[in-house]
């Protein structure tokens, strides 16, 4: 196993020194005297496990500095510990308001130095750990749950895809949501996920419609339309009894709003309530953006597909009256990579 990697920038060979001596032999270092070129360093690697940065350099101070390395993707999360000359309170203070992980002053104490690097970079390794079992755990469930919901659609051997595109729809849609729109403050990194994973549950109430129904391919009767829409009733059904099983908060909350209300319309025409504008979920039309969009695009047995430019024209035509005007909006904005999405994911 690689040693860590630790990029050191001061501009005191002295105190570089110090560092180096201090912690060959358990970390691979870096050093820079200059901060302009630890940054061009900095933004050309896939990552590093700690940065030691001094505060006060020539070229530009540290607290600059360590704003432009959390402007470097790669650089977002790394622990960054200062370690400087200043000893006054506010200068700790502004240095740990920031983000640091640790503040060491001079002159260096080696020993004492070495145990909080060492104490930071376990912990940063620790927590990407977790991170990649939480990536692992999620990439099984999604997994899981497409395989089990593909069962539904048995008439349609499209469906895992139909689920595959949906949740880089949604993710996507919500993503821009989250970023800039009057919806921010309720688009947050869990709400994203949650609805990543119920997306493939949208459908799940067609378990219950019957089998001539789903697997007709003509146009269906005024009945058999009602009894198609009475799956939003039943997948709600089902994921409430998969969230009192559940018995803690999760992703299945949402889901049961998003698997009801799916179907709504911002005019209040949809079922199977009627509800109208913001009365239906913000999941629920993310969610009935997303189908109808792939709905169009998918060649079914009553129907041909309808091509990407016509669907963007059809969906946008509907701003108001079917959708959520806003979403409208962003997807305005996104349908090159909407159609991106189709295209890759039906490949």
């Amino acid at each position: 196993m690689s040693k860590p990697h630790i990029v050191i920038v001061d501009d005191s060979p002295v105190n570089i020194q110090i560092l180096m001596q201090t912690l060959s032999d358990d970390y691979r270092l870096t050093p820079f005297s200059s901060s302009l070129e630890s940054l061009g360093f900095l933004s050309q690697i896939a990552s590093c496990e700690l940065i030691l940065l001094d505060i006060d350099m020539p070229d530009a101070n540290g607290y600059e500095v360590f704003q432009r390395i959390r402007r470097i993707p790669s650089m977002k999360n790394v622990p960054i510990i200062f370690v400087t000359a200043r000893s006054d309170v506010e200068s700790e203070i502004t240095a740990f308001n920031l983000g640091i992980v640790d503040y060491i002053k001079k002159p260096i104490v080696p020993a004492l130095a070495k145990k909080r690097i060492d104490f930071s970079v376990a912990s940063y390794l620790r927590e990407q750990e977790m991170v990649q079992e939480a990536e692992q755990i999620m990439r099984l469930t999604e997994t899981t749950i497409k395989t089990l919901v593909t069962l539904v659609d048995r008439f349609d051997e499209q469906s895992g895809q139909h689920n595959d595109r949906i949740m880089e729809y949604v993710t996507l849609l919500s993503s821009r949501l989250g970023d800039n729109s009057p919806y921010s403050d309720e688009i947050t990194p869990q709400f994203i996920a949650n609805l990543r994973l119920s997306a493939p549950f949208h459908d799940c109430g067609k378990a219950y419609i019957s089998d001539a129904i789903l697997g007709k391919n003509e146009k269906l009767t005024p009945e058999e339309l009602s009894e198609v829409q009475k799956q939003a009733i039943f997948g709600r059904d089902i994921i409430k009894h998969a969230r009192e099983l559940m018995g803690e908060p999760s992703f299945y909350d949402l889901a049961e709003q998003m698997v009801l209300c799916c179907n709504e319309r911002w005019d209040g025409t949809g079922y199977p309530s009627g509800l109208r504008g913001e009365e239906i979920p913000l999941c629920a039309r993310i969610m009935g953006f997303a189908d109808v969009y792939d709905t169009l695009i998918r060649k079914r047995p009553y129907k041909e597909a309808t091509l990407p430019e016509h669907a963007v024209e059809i969906m946008l035509s509907e701003r108001g009256k079917a959708f959520d005007p806003v979403i409208c909006d962003i997807f305005a904005e996104l349908q090159d990579e909407f159609k991106r999405i189709s295209q890759r994911v039906s490949e």
